[in-house]
């Protein structure tokens, strides 16, 4: 460790953090963790101790690699004063304020957003047991159950384990090539022949906080799988020395680390909101649409549904697959591409699915083009309207009220959870605003690029049809 780092100072606003002492100059080496001192659950970099106590079955090892590393966490804690991690384990908090561990009533002033979406969808609500109790009750205790594991994990209960998951989620490390729903890494692999994965504990490199828009530090794993962390540029004196998490929007923070970009003070616009419209609602609304008497001017709208669906869940596979649209991007590509194939003509059909071949599976992204068609463009203006309307819908209050409350400090609590969830719904509805808007000015500009592009044809044939009618007039 550099000889220059607090560890355990006092930061303003943001609890404990790591300061500079004096002055550290760019690349300098400020901590190493040996390869045998990072706790995981992989088989390839964790110590062959820890791997030895671990369940050795197929069905724990098909466990999500967090999940196994939750395991061995809660190991080496029960092993007490004879781990080597104690020390470690020693400076971890008892609670963990992430979203999950809100009361009832903070949970519901986040409704509607998609931190909330995604509470739901793991289970994951305050008194409800969540994700974690199902895991626990399904796969984790009946293993440790077993006669050659009883003794090794006396102690082992649903609350031990939670604790271990929280600690795994909040202050575990991923590499790039798992890094959480393609938002990036948290540290870089510099080896060539190690594979990494992660999750990582790594002590004393957990006690760097979150700075997404100015970190002054680059985490790196070499061939021997140690993790080094080096001064990526000049650090000052008494200056925090913080890291980069990853590339999360205010939903993921909030939900892996207990904050938001809002809450630190930063550019919220840095990582913007990203709420979340489902593949399912948009399919729900073109349906609507197509089983519709006189919404298109072809017959049987609806020929051809089911292969419609194959086509856009190949371009969104696996379970509840929703679409993240931001302020820079509301209304990204698989959003406009699943309405255009959902929307299309039945002659269409057979265009995509030999696209679809010939791009090992999945559906090709499509341009806009197709909107300079009236008879498309009306219905998709309707159909992305209503499912933002629908997303809209859920939320307890509109933007104007939020804003009202905010500005007021009518959010305002001790611990600032009711102002972070006013916050993150009303940063998200103005993104589904600009959803409705965009959805109109693309038309409008596809539509004005086809009509000019009719116009420009009538001009060509003009001039011949003009001689014809002057020599006729004379």
């Amino acid at each position: 460790m550099h000889e220059a780092l607090d560890l355990c100072a006092e930061c303003a606003d943001r609890g404990r953090g790591v300061i500079a002492l004096r002055a550290i100059a760019q690349g300098e080496p400020l901590l190493r963790i040996p390869r045998d001192c990072a706790l995981t659950a992989r088989a390839k970099a964790s110590t062959v101790r820890v791997e030895e106590k671990l369940p050795d079955t197929a069905a724990f090892r098909a466990l999500s690699p967090y999940i196994r590393s939750a395991v061995a966490l809660l190991r080496e804690r029960l092993r007490g004063d004879a781990s080597e991690w104690a020390p470690v384990l020693a400076s971890f908090p008892e609670t963990f304020d992430l979203a999950r561990s809100w009361s009832e009533s903070e949970l519901a002033e986040l409704e509607g957003t998609s931190t909330s979406e995604l509470m739901r969808l793991g289970g994951s609500a305050a008194g409800k047991g969540g994700a974690v109790e199902i895991v626990w009750r399904a796969d984790i205790a009946p293993l440790l159950a077993l006669p050659e594991h009883r003794e090794e994990w006396p102690g082992a209960d649903l609350a031990s384990f939670r604790w271990a998951c929280d600690c795994t989620t909040s202050r575990g490390f991923d590499d790039e090539f798992t890094g959480e729903g393609g938002y990036g890494s948290n540290f870089r692999v510099i080896s060539s022949s190690f594979w990494f994965e992660g999750p990582y504990l790594l002590p004393a490199v957990d006690m760097l906080n979150h700075d997404p828009v100015s970190p002054c530090t680059t985490l790196t794993v070499d061939d021997e799988g140690s993790f080094t962390m080096t001064a990526e540029r000049a650090i000052a004196k008494g200056e925090e020395v913080c890291h980069r998490y990853q590339d999360l929007p205010d939903t993921r923070l909030l939900m892996t680390y207990g904050f938001t970009l809002g809450e630190l003070g930063g550019d919220t616009n840095e990582i913007p909101a990203a709420p979340r419209i489902t593949l399912d609602a948009l399919i729900e609304e073109c349906e609507k649409l197509a089983s519709s008497e006189g919404a298109f001017p072809w017959d049987n709208a609806m020929e051809g549904w089911e292969r419609k669906l194959a086509l856009v869940r190949s371009l969104l596979p696996g379970d509840n697959p929703a679409m993240a649209v931001t302020a820079a991007d509301p209304l990204p590509s698989t959003l406009r591409t699943a309405a255009l194939i959902l929307l299309a003509p039945p002659i269409a059909l057979p265009e995509f699915e030999g696209a679809r071949a010939a791009n090992a599976g999945r559906v090709p992204l499509l341009d806009s083009f197709a909107l300079g068609d009236p008879d498309v463009a009306h219905p998709f203006v309707h159909a992305i309207h209503q499912c933002v309307d629908a997303k809209l819908a859920l939320f307890p209050s509109g933007v104007r009220e939020d804003a009202m409350r905010l500005d007021a400090g009518e959010t305002d609590d001790p611990r600032g959870r009711r102002r972070m969830a006013v916050l993150m719904r009303f940063e998200e509805q103005q993104v589904l605003w600009l959803t409705k808007k965009k959805a109109v000015t693309l038309v409008a500009a596809e539509l004005a690029a086809a009509r000019a592009e009719e116009e420009e044809e009538e001009e060509e044939e003009e001039p011949p049809l003009k001689r014809v009618k002057a020599a006729a007039e004379e």
